[in-house]
């Protein structure tokens, strides 16, 4: 006869009898006593017994998991140290820190580019007299490019002002735009712009400099005119094609309601003398230093009148005088500087 089979056996075996509910005065449960670990450092037991090869292998590695994990807390700690809350002067430098200076963009030709000059013969140039006069007040961006058109400008202008186009870096007041002398020459010539053209592109200028957020004016001046010696040697220009040019560019601030300095008027109107305009050019084309004196007088004008942020006279210094600084308390005058 075959026996029951476990399960048959487990299923007949009676029930184990009912534990005694736990009470109170039961005694805690307490875990098996485990014997303990041995205290290893660097790898080796503190009895100095186990020399074996794994176990020098061991401390090794041991030694080089504590150079890693030294050098992962050395750079947690400087990354803290990095992060830490800012000091005291640092949150008061930042409360009074200084908005940007107001600055002035002048583009155009080689009349522009020449314009920084403080040595030469043209000397002192008409940027170089603003710089003078606004005596780190303003900032002055010269962008002037020798033999360039209007229609060369509309390529580089917009490279040009990508700077100006947050009112947080910069707080651009004025844009002049100078061009003229290069689109009159004669129609052969590679430089020629035709009259409408160039109307059409000093507007796409202006349109361009009205998109920047910080508002700036935009100021047009026109072709300087043409000398009497420029006009005898020069077959590229002409002295009534100029006159043509700067008339557009009059009438082209009309139209857009854009301040004008009208260059070409104010030196016919002044060269009275046997001179007449060439007092004023140093070549025929390009300023001599009585026409540079005459751009920044007439800019002068213009930006009194349009632009009163940067007018010369009306400028004032981001801080004050040496001769207002207390020199045993200079913090009082300029402040508090996290280098001090």
């Amino acid at each position: 006869m075959m026996s029951a089979t476990p399960e048959r056996e487990a299923l007949s075996s009676p029930p184990p009898p009912p534990q005694p509910p736990l009470s109170l005065s039961d005694p805690p449960f307490q875990p098996p006593a485990t014997p303990p670990l041995p205290q290893i450092v660097h790898g080796i037991e503190p009895d100095g017994e186990d020399q074996s090869p794994d176990a020098s292998q061991s401390s090794v590695l041991r030694d080089s998991m504590v150079d890693v994990f030294s050098t992962i807390s050395a750079r947690v700690s400087r990354a803290v140290r990095l992060t830490k809350t800012p000091s005291p002067h640092s949150t008061l430098r930042h409360k009074h820190s200084l908005p940007p200076l107001p600055s002035v963009m002048l583009f155009g030709d080689s009349i522009t580019e020449q314009s920084v000059s403080t040595s030469d013969q043209s000397a002192p140039g008409w940027s170089a007299l603003l710089r003078e006069a606004y005596c780190a007040r303003v900032e002055v961006f010269v962008r002037g490019f020798s033999g360039y058109n209007t229609r060369w400008a509309l390529h580089v202008f917009p490279d040009l002002i990508e700077p100006f186009r947050s009112t947080e870096t910069l707080a651009l007041k004025t844009v002049v735009i100078f061009f003229g002398a290069n689109d009159a020459t004669r129609q052969t010539a590679r430089q020629h712009v035709p009259l409408d053209i160039y109307a059409d592109n000093l507007t796409k200028l202006v349109d361009e400099v009205n998109q920047l957020p910080s508002n700036p004016v935009p100021v047009l001046v026109t072709p300087p005119a043409l000398g009497k010696s420029r006009h005898a040697i020069d077959e590229e220009r002409r002295v009534e094609v100029t006159a043509m040019y700067a008339e557009a560019c009059v009438e082209t601030g009309r139209r857009l309601g854009v301040p004008v300095v009208d260059l070409h008027a104010a030196m016919i109107g002044r060269g009275c003398d046997d001179d007449g305009v060439d007092v004023f050019l140093s070549d025929g084309l390009h300023l001599a230093p009585e026409g540079n004196r005459l751009v920044f007088d007439l800019l002068a004008e213009v930006f009194a009148e349009c632009v009163p942020e940067v007018c010369p006279r009306n400028t004032t210094p981001q801080y004050p005088h040496w001769s207002e600084i207390d020199p045993d308390n200079p913090a009082e005058t300029l402040g508090d500087s996290p280098l001090v």
